[in-house]
């Protein structure tokens, strides 16, 4: 019998990444993560289980220890039952046998365990799984109207559209009901892909809502040169905050990315200086050419960032301080279909600031720049140019612009020959 192996996702990373199992049948290979991370300096790479410097060192070892068994005992089992056996198979034994799912769940219960079982994984974060609560109260509340519990059986067509009008009704924008009913159609996809759910009516095409392009704004290559130079050292928070900012506006990072440079991941690469990073949301390494608003920064803290130490949202609330200081005080129209009906509210524009503005200002500045898109896309992660020309911030106008800098609007003009 094969023996299963445990390897870490990020051998070579800082920060906590996921241990996988990898168990070998013959030429077949099937990976499954065991739903815990540990620092790669805290774990065996001869032994495969986590070193006993480690807190939790016991716990994660005694569940990696079950697993060795329990995908064995499975495996035979699932082999003898069906005559061959997939990565779902396994999976959903595995979880099972751990509590993770139960067979016969209910819609209610599968969501109220999933959201528990993210909350308690490292690899959701805090943000992530508040938006998946978001979602399951609006459920909740909706059914509570109702005076019925939704069980899986439930959910077609005529369940979304009641559901959708239900959230217009009750005034939440396009946008934020396109959230909610996209994070319903994954808690969906997750209990079909575990074998709890058997009805796919969900997958009707018909249920969508359309969502509107952000009003979000980006800053230009001068705007953030202003910024750059702006003296903020009688403020010293807002200055940490500002260069931080300018860093992800140069790189095109997340703020869950750019706050985690570090030394090590400074490189040369025939000659070029590079940003090496593996980015956590996607788990991708992406290089990103040195900027040199980027090097003076990262120089002036000892090649790293500086220490925020404080969350997201709190450095969105500084960046608007820094923003209304630096004079971005212009009146900005946002508009969104809010309850069916178009609405549009004006606010001033350091009011719109926030760690996000700095990666699309980097795409739209670069794409301004003439770098080509799919050269912009390996750093941001976009899969398709038409999600990645929705992303930037370019209007019809400029766009004329940047074409007209392009070679095929520059040519010399040829002599027409004369009739006669």
């Amino acid at each position: 019998m094969a023996t299963p192996h445990f390897y870490l996702r990020d051998k070579n990373s800082k920060e906590p990444t996921l241990i996988s199992l990898y168990f070998f049948k013959g030429r077949k290979r099937y990976a499954i993560s065991t739903g815990y991370s540990v620092k790669p300096s805290l774990w065996s790479f001869t032994k495969e289980r986590v070193k006993s410097a480690s807190p939790d060192s016991e716990l994660i070892n005694t569940v990696l220890d079950d697993l060795v068994i329990n995908v064995q005992v499975l495996y035979e089992k699932i082999l003898k039952e069906k005559g061959q056996v997939s990565r779902a198979d396994l999976k959903e034994g595995l979880d099972i046998k751990r509590g993770k799912i139960r067979v016969g769940q209910s819609l209610f219960e599968f969501i109220e365990n999933l959201i528990r079982i993210r909350r308690d994984s490292p690899e959701y974060k805090d943000g992530s799984v508040e938006v998946y609560n978001t979602a399951f109260k609006h459920l909740k509340l909706f059914a509570k109207k109702k005076r019925r519990e939704f069980d899986f059986s439930d959910i077609d067509y005529k369940f979304f559209s009641s559901f959708t009008t239900y959230l217009v009704k009750e005034g939440y924008s396009n946008n934020h009901i396109n959230k909610i009913l996209s994070n319903l159609k994954s808690f969906l996809n997750e209990a079909t892909r575990e074998g709890v759910n058997k009805n796919l009516k969900y997958k009707d095409v018909r249920i969508k809502v359309q969502k509107e392009p952000a009003d979000e704004i980006y800053l230009n290559d001068s705007e953030l040169k202003k910024l750059y130079k702006f003296d903020f050292s009688d403020k010293p928070h807002l200055e940490r905050v500002r260069d931080a900012f300018i860093v992800g506006a140069y790189t095109g990072l997340r703020y869950s990315d750019f706050t985690r440079i570090r030394p090590e991941n400074l490189r040369t690469i025939d000659g070029a200086e590079v940003i090496d990073i593996v980015t956590q949301k996607t788990g991708k390494r992406v290089y990103i050419p040195l900027h040199p608003f980027v090097k003076a920064i990262l120089n002036k803290y000892g090649d790293t960032l500086p220490d925020i130490a404080i969350s997201n949202q709190k450095t969105n609330k500084y960046l608007k301080e820094m923003g209304k200081l630096a004079g971005f005080t212009e009146e900005i129209g946002k508009s969104q279909t809010i309850g069916g009906e178009k609405v549009t509210r004006f606010y001033p524009r350091y009011k719109l600031l926030k760690t996000h503005t700095g990666r699309r200002s980097f795409a739209t500045n670069a794409y301004k720049a003439g770098i080509p898109a799919p050269s912009i896309m390996q750093i941001t992660g976009h899969k398709t140019e038409s999600s990645f020309m929705a992303y930037i911030k370019i209007k019809d106008e400029e766009n004329a612009v940047i074409l007209s800098r392009n070679a095929f609007f520059n040519a010399s003009p040829l002599k027409v020959a004369k009739n006669g």
